[in-house]
């Protein structure tokens, strides 16, 4: 997968790979694009994960989340289907079995203040 960082620590990649991770068509995924329908976040490691960063990309019910090394390589992904019922499934995870959990996710949901 062509993943580029440059010097500002701003990410690009190419549409028609990410659709396929996220298993839609590229047609289907610029569409979405153009309606304003993926939300991306990064975030960037300190510490002992300095050069390293977590990507998450949301996309309806898909969400694509992996850490990227120092050079933009692939260290882990996983891709999630959110369910209505407010979980989500993990369908693909490299080196680990698919498993259920809760939707806050610390990439996707900020947490908010008390009673807010």
């Amino acid at each position: 997968m062509q993943i580029v960082r440059d010097d500002a620590g701003d990410i690009t990649m190419d549409a028609a790979v990410l659709s396929g991770r996220l298993g839609m068509s590229n047609s289907a995924m610029r569409q979405l694009m153009r309606r304003g329908l993926v939300h991306s976040r990064v975030e960037v490691g300190i510490g002992e994960d300095a050069g390293r960063c977590r990507l998450a990309l949301r996309c309806g019910n898909r969400i694509w989340q992996a850490v990227l090394g120092p050079e933009g390589q692939i260290e882990s992904e996983e891709l999630r289907y959110l369910r209505a019922s407010g979980t989500w499934i993990n369908v693909r995870a490299a080196g680990s079995q698919d498993a259920i959990g809760n939707l806050a996710d610390p990439v996707l949901d900020p947490v908010l203040p008390a009673g807010g």
